[in-house]
């Protein structure tokens, strides 16, 4: 039986160090009857992605083609073996009819999610919209990240009825062993004990904690995004601002976190209810740690002699 299994995401889920991890591992894919095919120039399948998401705007039955094409190769080069691929960008964006012909050239199709309290996830994205892209609003003035994980999900069954499409949750105390990529492997790939090089595991990108986070946004008014400046304040920031105590902090007001939680209340009972079978995101509350404001991050800046970039 030809099989294809899609990791769609979402970002900051640890995506990029299960496609590290992917791609440093094939031997031991194929030798678990798995095909990862060639990623480059990423780890990812960003450029495929990257490629069907420009083309469905203008010529959505050139994108269909593409995709057939593209995954038909895959099937080919696989040699009987089931076929991986993995991109977030599939779950945002993409129009799922994009793959109308591509998935009946397997007899099953998976497509995987790891989704996470969304609470925590608007605040990872806006970290890593501040250390990678320069951005120097506030996180109330930016809202980098659409929290109804739900209707991303729910787009592909409808549009799929037949595929099979699971959500796991992004969450240590719920992977398996308390680490992702033993969960990746024995949930989605269902390789028991899997035995990955070390070496060639994938590693999670970094975030800078809430204190360093803020610091850096006023940085970012002042500094270029690719200069060396800025890259050497970021280690100073990461050498400084890495302890525990720094990270005791949230950069959203409780009266902001309600509001989201209100306003994702349908959509976390929906994912309860139809993709986890059990009751874990309609327990998401308002946490219970102190709102970071720009006034106190900069006095535990002046109390560590950190020079503050305004």
């Amino acid at each position: 039986m030809s099989k294809l299994i899609i990791h769609a995401g979402f970002h900051k889920t640890g995506t990029s160090a299960i496609q590290r991890t992917l791609y440093n591992n094939k031997a031991l894919l194929s030798s678990n009857n798995y095909f990862y095919p060639n990623s480059d120039p990423f780890e990812a399948h960003h450029k495929l992605l990257a490629r069907l998401l420009n083309s469905q705007i203008y010529d959505l039955e050139e994108a269909k083609n593409d995709a057939y094409r593209t995954l038909a190769t895959f099937k080919e080069q696989a040699s009987g073996k089931d076929i991986v691929i993995s991109s977030e960008m599939i779950c945002e964006g993409l129009n799922p009819i994009v793959f109308e012909r591509a998935f009946e050239l397997f007899e099953r199709v998976e497509i995987h999610f790891y989704i996470r309290n969304q609470l925590e996830l608007t605040e990872s994205a806006y970290n890593q919209q501040v250390k990678q892209n320069g951005e120097s609003r506030s996180l109330l003035e930016y809202k980098p990240y659409t929290v109804d994980l739900y209707s991303h999900v729910e787009q592909f069954r409808q549009v799929f009825p037949s595929i099979v499409t699971k959500c796991h949750l992004y969450d240590k105390g719920e992977f398996v062993g308390g680490n992702l990529i033993f969960d990746f492997f024995e949930r989605v790939l269902e390789i028991e004990g899997p035995e990955i090089d070390r070496e060639a595991q994938g590693i999670t990108n970094r975030s800078l904690s809430p204190v360093a986070c803020i610091l850096l946004r006023y940085a970012n008014k002042v500094l270029a995004t690719s200069s060396k400046a800025r890259q050497d304040y970021i280690k100073k920031l990461f050498s400084s601002f890495s302890d525990n105590s720094d990270h005791s902090y949230k950069l959203i007001p409780d009266h902001v976190e309600e509001k989201i939680l209100q306003e994702i209340d349908f959509c976390n009972k929906r994912l309860d209810s139809e993709y986890l079978n059990k009751d874990y995101f309609s327990k998401i509350a308002v946490r219970n740690i102190e709102f970071l404001s720009d006034e106190k991050a900069f006095e535990i800046a002046r109390s560590k002699e950190f020079e503050v970039i305004i």
